[in-house]
């Protein structure tokens, strides 16, 4: 398109000239941004270089990266848990196994129950109360236990 332009000016000699000059200028701009690209293409894959090379470096880059992948692991069960409804309770859990085949006191949003501690799961305690009856007590549900 640009020797269509350059030839349909072969009358005006001068102007002709003139816009040679410029696309010899902007061809010469193009190839001098060219190789300054390419000086900063291999500037970027040395730096890359660098940075692989520092991170393997770093002390106890192996053991911080196992610890990530322990806790993506824990984040992954306590979403699960939650999404179900049913969250562990360590601290409930140990309580209630401590007090196995006691009687303690649930305080639960629905009002309290007492019972003996049958079973102390991973996410529940299981109950007798005094009719026999079998209560299983979710550990999200209990608001506070009495021993």
């Amino acid at each position: 398109m640009v020797k269509l332009e350059v030839q349909s000016l072969q009358h005006f000699p001068r102007f002709r000239r003139r816009v040679k000059m410029k696309i010899k200028h902007l061809e010469h701009v193009v190839h001098r941004i060219q190789r300054e690209l390419a000086e900063e293409r291999v500037r970027l894959r040395h730096l890359e270089g660098e940075v692989h090379e520092l991170t393997g470096r770093i002390p106890g880059r192996m053991f911080i990266e196992g610890q990530i992948v322990a806790l993506e692991q824990q984040i992954r069960f306590i979403r699960q848990a939650l999404e179900s409804g049913l969250a562990a309770n360590p601290a409930l859990r140990s309580f209630f196994e401590q007090h196995k085949g006691s009687t303690v006191t649930v305080v639960t949003p629905s009002g309290s129950l007492t019972g003996t501690v049958q079973i102390a799961g991973i996410n529940a305690v299981q109950l007798i109360e005094q009719n026999s009856d079998v209560v299983i007590v979710p550990y999200s549900k209990i608001s506070a236990v009495y021993a």
